[in-house]
């Protein structure tokens, strides 16, 4: 039995444009985002090398391949999916995802690619699509390009506005008067870290602090809301006898915040994925600490960490007032 190991690559193929329609949803953190997909679906190049169980390139051939995004890196159904026949030339090969089936993903989320080969096991695991796609919705504007007699009365309207797409430099001085700010009109702040992965520690039962460094923000006003985020890999660790899983934690000056959204990661030394969340409703102004903590299902796991190889994890710290 073949076993085949596919290395891979994802890049963005231009298509000619066209009318778009404007489609206006909720996203999975309950943010209000717009977006305009292509009026036809997107167009993805996928390009991947087949190798054997020796490491070697495939002999030349066709085989019957399976292209699956999924919203998970484990488990769940796809949300698209398309068999395509697919020459591959001393284990090389080169195809255009959505071509046979219709691609109207929105990507303002994160997928995953899942490939199989002749019908047989998915490729594990699954790889996490990197942003060449999400440049489908840039939407940047030249320097200068909208004036202000190019705008019609009322055109502009909060909803309209995307989040974080007004900044301080691009506002001429005595620009926004009281008159043309709407009532209820609300602003955010962002404050991001990288670079986390700073030492690995043994977690227990018991929350312990991982290490990432010292992060601090400033919150700027009081009676407002923080978000904090997190996406990165992780390293659960090893684990002990009876130990099932790890659970990871954001906290705020190690204080468990209102709603938390925390991750669990189930196999000793296997790095995964972790997408956290925590809001607070009355953090007071001033100098914050975020942290990661962590626990184990019983025992402890060492060599535990966050970020490993600095592999591009981030935290992003949102004030909204």
């Amino acid at each position: 039995m073949k076993r085949f190991i596919s290395v891979f690559t994802v890049s963005l193929l231009l298509f000619p444009c066209a009318t778009f329609a404007q489609a206006e949803f909720d996203d999975h953190e309950g943010q209000q985002m717009i977006v305009v997909p292509p009026p036809t679906g997107l167009f993805l190049t996928y390009q991947g090398v087949l190798h054997d169980a020796d490491g070697l390139p495939v002999p030349d051939d066709t085989h019957v391949m399976i292209f699956a995004i999924y919203d998970a890196a484990e488990g769940e159904e796809p949300i698209w999916s398309e068999t395509q026949s697919v020459d591959v030339l001393n284990g090389v090969f080169t195809v255009l995802l959505g071509k046979e089936t219709t691609m109207l993903l929105p990507f303002d989320r994160f997928y995953w690619l899942g490939v199989t080969v002749d019908r047989g096991e998915e490729l594990l695991p699954r790889k996490l699509m990197t942003p060449v796609p999400y440049s489908y919705f840039a939407r940047t504007v030249a320097l200068n390009a909208i004036t202000e007699d190019k705008i019609s009365n009322g055109a502009v309207t909060e909803s309209k506005i995307g989040e974080g797409a007004v900044i301080t430099n691009k506002i001429s001085d005595g620009a926004v008067t009281a008159e043309k700010l709407a009532e209820n009109l609300t602003f955010s702040s962002y404050t991001r870290f990288q670079s986390l992965n700073t030492g690995s520690v043994t977690v227990t039962s018991d929350w312990t602090k991982l290490n990432i460094g010292t992060r601090s923000f400033s919150k700027e006003h009081d009676g407002t809301n923080i978000e904090v985020f997190l996406h990165s890999r992780a390293q659960p660790g090893i684990f002990q006898r009876d130990v099932t899983w790890i659970q990871y934690q954001l906290r705020v000056n190690g204080v468990v915040a209102d709603h938390v959204v925390s991750h669990l990661l189930f196999e000793s030394n296997v790095i995964g994925y972790i997408t956290l969340k925590s809001i607070y409703e009355s953090l007071p102004a001033g100098k914050h600490t975020v942290e990661v903590w962590a626990r184990t299902s019983a025992l402890s796991s060492s060599s535990v960490l966050v970020d490993p190889g600095n592999f591009e994890g981030a935290i992003i710290v949102k004030e909204t007032f």
